[in-house]
């Protein structure tokens, strides 16, 4: 696929190139306006052609800021895979997962990282700990030696085998912390359904590879190089 960071930069460069033509197109549809003088003809065109091209003007932009704001989207989520130790691939789908649930991707990073913590601290020996996955049925040293969102898959699987409601939302509270209850609503896809979701975000054109992500990286840190460069090129010309 092209990367986000080549659309964004031929987004740039024919923005750039399309606003240069047209300000060359008012500079004579002006020069025409003044030598036919006040005729209403001349008027009504130019009036015409203005209103177009800041339509167009502003579909460019809009273009250009939605390709900026995709890349600050993959940018952000490979990182939360970074920190997770999900793959960028899984991460997209449980960006996806979050939205369908009604839930942000941050809500979602931060309790993964609550259960990988209340995960560790069981596998290492916390009885408190062991004891909330053994509520379950689950053997915390099992579930260290599994893909985190694997792991994180047959946690919610057993959350949603409780009987009652109460049950589901107690048992919620011992893996994920207080205030989790937010996420009864995410558990609830389980491991079929985020199967399923994972299928509708490729298809949907959701999901991007470490590779792109790389890629879009790689960009982000070229423009923030970029306005370095100029902040110091600014500096120097006021020391």
């Amino acid at each position: 696929m092209a990367t986000i960071g080549t659309l964004l930069v031929n987004v740039a460069a024919n923005t750039t190139q399309f606003q240069q033509g047209l300000n060359k197109a008012r500079g004579m549809m002006a020069d025409f306006t003044h030598f036919v003088g006040k005729a209403g003809v001349a008027s009504a065109v130019f009036q015409g052609v203005q209103f177009a091209t800041d339509k167009m003007q502003a579909l460019a932009r809009s273009a250009f800021e939605m390709a900026k704001g995709q890349a600050e989207t993959v940018d952000s989520l490979g990182k939360m895979a970074d920190r997770l130790g999900i793959a960028t691939e899984e991460m997209a789908a449980f960006e996806h997962a979050a939205a369908l649930s009604g839930n942000s991707v941050v809500e979602v990073e931060q309790s993964i990282q609550r259960y990988n913590r209340q995960l560790g601290e069981a596998a290492s020996g916390n009885k408190e700990a062991q004891q909330a996955f053994a509520q379950l049925g689950l053997d915390p040293r099992e579930l260290a030696g599994m893909k985190p969102g694997d792991a994180f898959w047959m946690t919610a699987d057993a959350i949603n085998g409780l009987g009652t409601a109460y049950d589901r939302a107690a048992a919620t509270q011992a893996i994920f912390g207080r205030g989790s209850g937010r996420m009864l609503t995410f558990l609830q896809t389980g491991s079929d359904g985020f199967r399923k979701i994972s299928g509708e975000a490729k298809k949907f054109g959701r999901i991007f590879s470490a590779e792109d992500f790389q890629a879009v990286q790689n960009m982000n840190d070229e423009i923030t190089r970029a306005q370095l460069a100029m902040e110091g090129a600014t500096r120097q010309l006021v020391i």
